[in-house]
């Protein structure tokens, strides 16, 4: 018997005076602490994801820019080429000519993979905690921008349904 599982895409925009200024500023920590100063790109972020590459013998990151992971999420393509960093720097500066920062991180905030079948900060907030993305906390908005780092491999799964995150016991 074969059967077919439907894959539900949970997807539903905000604007970034609908989302709380602790989810904003926990995702430009941990994202792209510069980003109100560059204009697309971040030569500090380049050097030190080279140096890093470097170091490890192999691409484990690339010093993107919130404007760059916009561009690349929604016209490149996660391909891992010089080329497509190139054509991804080209666009990023292009884009930050034509929107303004807040426009760029309210695009990125309603895009970017939130772990699961999340897409967009609105629906984070109400795939993990049951509430709208301008009701989080500051532990619930750190916990979302974190999974930003690697949504597949936050187990998502476990943590759907939990209102709070546990605190840390020491015994």
């Amino acid at each position: 018997m074969i059967t077919v599982a439907h894959l539900v895409v949970l997807r539903r925009p905000t604007r970034n005076e609908d989302a709380s200024d602790r989810l904003i500023n926990a995702v430009l920590a941990i994202e792209d602490r510069e980003f109100f100063q560059h204009s697309g790109f971040s030569i500090s972020g380049m050097v030190r994801a080279m140096r890093n590459n470097f170091e490890r013998g192999e691409l484990v990151e690339g010093g993107s820019t919130i404007t760059q992971q916009l561009v690349k999420n929604r016209i490149l393509g996660s391909e891992k080429s010089l080329l497509r960093k190139y054509r991804e720097l080209v666009l990023a500066l292009r884009l930050e000519r034509y929107l303004t920062k807040h426009q760029i991180l309210e695009l990125y905030l309603n895009q970017v993979a939130w772990g699961g079948t999340s897409y967009g900060a609105e629906a984070a907030a109400l795939s993990y905690f049951q509430k709208q993305a301008s009701e989080l906390d500051l532990s619930e908005s750190a916990f979302l921008a974190g999974l930003l780092k690697a949504p597949g491999r936050a187990g998502a799964r476990r943590w759907r349904g939990r209102h709070t995150c546990r605190p840390r016991r020491h015994r």
